[in-house]
């Protein structure tokens, strides 16, 4: 069943089992998997209502816990688990990992021991031993992961423990055998929930269960695959006819959730991509509303204008756990949960704390907050990450003189002698290094912060302790370093070119504010704001895609992967989630690592259908009319969205130049560009300036160019030459 998004996937998947039951096939003849007990409990229950009661004997789970089932009825093997055996989540399997590659003296900081393991992780899901990559040939950093793994298989036998790899990988390695217990092809009818998902080994074991009179029906949408990076294979669903031979696909096209003008833009979008078997979403909901893209100066424009439109959706009567912003990573959250929680918009951010709520985030905070007051309680934040031998007990040891710890730090740096006088002041000698390395560095920043911004201390700060370098150790470590860039790149535009020690305490005011702020409005009735994989499944009336540009969306890491495709499907997932209106948008400049770029629009941007798209080159100015689409994505002529002639007053024309035009060789100073100045850009050609914005550094120029179109340009990095004469 290739299933589209919204065509009711789980609906047919809970319809078929209870119609096979009332066709008089046992429930204990009847397997159903899916991926999470949330999906799994929600399919038992819709069965259970269409049957009048939860049926005897139906096995409707998760694929771990169908292997789980298994093994415990296994008959056992050379290596296999032994009766009564453990299992271990995630944090008990890492710290066997941890002890073994300890034992084998491998350098944790150098070899992050979660990354080798969660290697050896994906190499399971895709059928390979870790245990055979210690051979010539393979990158030395998999052949230490391989020697690890295999130290820790034999002391998870001695623990007589299995990992959530193993409750797929050995009762395949049993069924293989022979040696599962009770008849594991008892099952004459297999379903299988969001198909695209399943990984080689899922695949196999479903393999390895079918017997021969048994029959299969699995639902997924490739449009949908957007988990490679946890093991999925598409090719789990491209190649299904191939694999089952006389197999019947049945397409669900009708979709029950979105607009048809919603469907035809992500059908345009999702198109482009050869890895598809291919549907035509349509629906009977035909609506009027065509998606809104809007380009924005930088991504605080960006998040103002989102904010308006939820603003006027909420008058309108949109309820707020109806409206969502979606985005590419959770770094992007920040100007959204500021500018909403400034115009006091309830939201909630799902997935995962709220941005400065975020543990690295009030870490570094927590640092700058050591500059201005004698905390204790920052202080133990800032000597727990990273670690400097400095506990709780020790900040309580060295306060006890009847100061703050703080001061008695403080104090310690401007001594020659700075270890003697903390262990004076009652710090146990073992951690005196790393109290001394602290107070230093406070002292350090502390006596800069008139001759730097705010942006440059923060950035200061996470370099010089040691943050950075300690999270680059860490599993997730990219990910915290990208919300800490964002953190620091709200502080250069917080702050500005002003002086650290001015700004310090209004910046830290406000941050505390905002926190406040989301804990207040971290309700279910606020705004949604997710990053996409995490919104998957879910829905809502009005939806907001964000930050569609190159390199964060797609996302560079998938560029240089090949992985354009899986980034598309994942646009088109953000955009099916929306119900009636859907509204897209990107920012010309954005801050990354502290530094203003500029962003160049996404291409998935230019891939949808022009006639599906509003499209909006300023906030509240329509420059691109769209047709309004029908079922099948024919499009016909529509009458004028409200208000839309109201925002598409007159504008100024700029005189057009010679498109073969030259410049003078030289950069124009950004003092010699004017409105109406005639100038040429070394990438997009000849132009015409016709708006500034700022002055000095800060001056933007907007360009209209004779072949590239409208261009936002900061004056400093543009390299704007004057057109010769």
């Amino acid at each position: 069943m290739l299933a589209g998004a919204g065509s009711g996937k789980t609906r047919v998947i809970t319809y078929r089992i209870a119609w096979l039951i009332a066709q008089g096939v046992p429930a204990s003849g009847i397997c159903g998997l899916t991926f999470t007990n949330r999906a799994a409990g929600e399919m038992r229950g819709r069965v259970a209502s269409l049957h009048g009661g939860e049926p005897d004997g139906l096995w409707l789970l998760t694929f771990h816990a169908l292997g789980l089932r298994l093994l415990r009825d296994a008959s056992g093997g050379a290596d296999a688990p032994r009766i009564g055996f453990a299992v271990f989540d995630r944090g008990d399997s890492m710290g066997v990992w941890r002890a073994c590659q300890k034992d084998l003296r491998i350098d944790s900081r150098e070899f992050r021991p979660r990354a080798l393991f969660e290697n050896c992780s994906r190499g399971i899901n895709r059928l390979e031993d870790p245990q055979a990559w210690d051979e010539a040939g393979r990158p030395s950093e998999q052949r230490l992961a391989g020697r690890i793994y295999a130290a820790y298989r034999k002391a998870m036998r001695r623990r007589n423990a299995v990992d959530f790899d193993d409750l797929l990988a050995w009762p395949l390695r049993l069924l293989s055998a022979g040696t599962i217990g009770a008849d594991p092809r008892r099952f004459q009818h297999f379903l299988v929930d969001e198909y695209q998902d399943t990984n080689r080994l899922q695949y196999r074991l479903v393999r390895a269960l079918l017997g021969d009179s048994s029959s299969i029906m699995v639902v997924g949408d490739e449009d949908q695959s957007i988990y490679r990076w946890r093991g999925a294979d598409i090719a789990n669903v491209l190649d299904f006819e191939q694999d089952f031979p006389g197999s019947v696909t049945v397409r669900l096209e009708q979709n029950y959730r979105s607009t048809q003008p919603i469907l035809a833009a992500a059908n345009s979008l999702v198109g482009h991509n050869r890895e598809r078997l291919g549907k035509q979403l349509w629906t009977d909901n035909e609506g009027t509303d065509l998606p809104i893209l809007t380009h924005c100066g930088t991504e605080r424009s960006e998040a103002v204008w989102v904010a308006k439109q939820i603003g006027r959706q909420l008058l309108a009567g949109t309820k707020g756990n109806e409206i969502s912003i979606l985005y590419r990573t959770n770094a992007q959250s920040r100007p959204f949960e500021e500018e909403l929680a400034g115009r006091s918009i309830p939201f909630r951010v799902v997935g995962g704390p709220t941005f400065f709520r975020r543990s690295e985030v009030k870490d570094l905070l927590a640092y700058l907050r050591l500059l201005r007051v004698d905390d204790d309680v920052a202080l133990e934040r800032a000597t727990a990450r990273p670690p400097r031998g400095i506990g709780p007990a020790t900040v309580a040891k060295i306060a006890a003189g009847g100061t703050s710890a703080v001061g008695v730090l403080r104090a310690a740096a401007e001594e020659d002698d700075p270890a003697a006088f903390l262990i004076a002041a009652g710090a146990p000698p073992r951690a005196a290094a790393g109290a001394v390395t602290l107070a230093v560095l406070l002292r350090e920043i502390s006596s800069r912060l008139n001759r730097i911004s705010l942006g440059d201390a923060l950035e200061a700060i996470l370099r010089d302790s040691g943050y950075r370098a300690w999270l680059n150790t860490q599993q997730d470590g990219s990910d915290r370093l990208a919300n800490l860039d964002e953190l620091i790149a709200s502080a250069h535009e917080f702050g500005g070119e002003a002086s650290a020690a001015d700004k310090l305490d209004d910046y830290l005011d406000r941050a505390a504010l905002v926190a406040d702020a989301d804990t207040a409005s971290g309700s279910r009735n606020g705004v949604h704001l997710t990053t996409i994989h995490a919104a998957k499944g879910l829905e809502f009336d009005v939806v907001f895609v964000s930050g569609l540009e190159e390199g964060l969306f797609p996302h560079a890491s998938a560029l240089d992967d090949g992985q354009l495709e899986e980034e598309r499907r994942l646009a088109y997932v953000a955009m099916t989630r929306a119900r009636k209106r859907l509204f897209l948008s990107a920012a010309r400049t954005r801050r990354i690592r502290g530094r203003e770029r500029i962003q160049l629009a996404s291409r998935f941007l230019r891939e949808i259908d022009p006639r599906h798209l509003v499209v909006e080159e300023e906030p509240g100015a329509v420059t691109a009319a769209a047709s309004e689409p029908r079922r099948g994505g024919a499009t016909m002529s529509r009458r004028p969205r409200r208000g839309a002639a109201r925002r598409s007053a007159p504008r100024k024309v700029a005189q057009p130049v010679d498109p073969n035009a030259r410049g003078t060789g030289s950069p124009a100073p950004p003092s010699a560009l004017r409105a109406g100045n005639a100038v040429f850009h070394p990438m997009f050609g000849a132009g015409r300036i016709v708006d500034t914005q700022g002055s000095g550094d800060r001056l933007k120029v907007v360009v209209a160019f004779a072949r590239a179109g409208t261009k936002h340009l900061i004056a400093k990095f543009a390299k704007l030459q004057l057109l010769q004469s």
